[in-house]
């Protein structure tokens, strides 16, 4: 059994191991969680924008209606 400790990862190595994948993984979920807000953000965006497009359009059709004869 002597002979195998050796070759034994040692206790402190897997912590250090498993720590490091926890860091990895709390770092991707906040860039995950960042890429999330961004690309709500940018979809608010866009339907504000189609908004107010459409409005536009609703207010010259309205307008194109009052001028008809």
């Amino acid at each position: 059994m002597r002979r195998l400790l050796p070759l034994l990862p040692a206790a402190g190595l897997r912590r250090s191991r498993s720590r490091r994948a926890t860091l990895r993984l709390h770092s991707a979920r906040a860039r995950f969680d960042r890429s999330m807000a961004r690309l709500r953000k940018a979809a608010l965006d866009h339907v504000d924008s189609q908004m107010l497009v459409g409005l536009t359009l609703r207010t010259a059709l309205e307008r194109l209606e009052a001028a008809r004869p």
